[in-house]
């Protein structure tokens, strides 16, 4: 890995940083309910030797989907992609997507 004069590279010890757009939350009809479920399938992951991932809350994501919400991960970021979350349910899923 090559350095960088004045950078410092941190490796956190959580394995996964989820990022949720705050604005989709408060507007979809089932914005809260996605946000809880997504901190519950981050704890899900934890391991004894891996802590949970982090739930981010971020302003606009710039996709302004309706009646859903937008949802980023380092990999899909990497890929330019965003996950459009309608239903609760879908996130175990959408976050099976984030990890790939």
């Amino acid at each position: 890995m090559n350095t960088i004069p004045g950078v410092i590279v941190a490796r956190p010890k959580r394995p996964l940083a989820v990022l949720i757009c705050g604005k989709c939350v408060r507007k979809a009809g089932e914005g809260q309910a996605i946000r809880k479920a997504v901190k519950a399938a981050l704890s899900d992951q934890a391991t004894a030797d891996r802590r949970p991932g982090k739930l981010v809350e971020t302003k606009c994501l710039g996709l302004c989907p309706k009646r859903a919400v937008a949802l980023a991960g380092g990999a899909s970021l990497a890929r330019g992609e965003l996950l459009v979350v309608k239903r609760a349910a879908d996130v175990p899923a959408a976050i099976e997507a984030l990890t790939r």
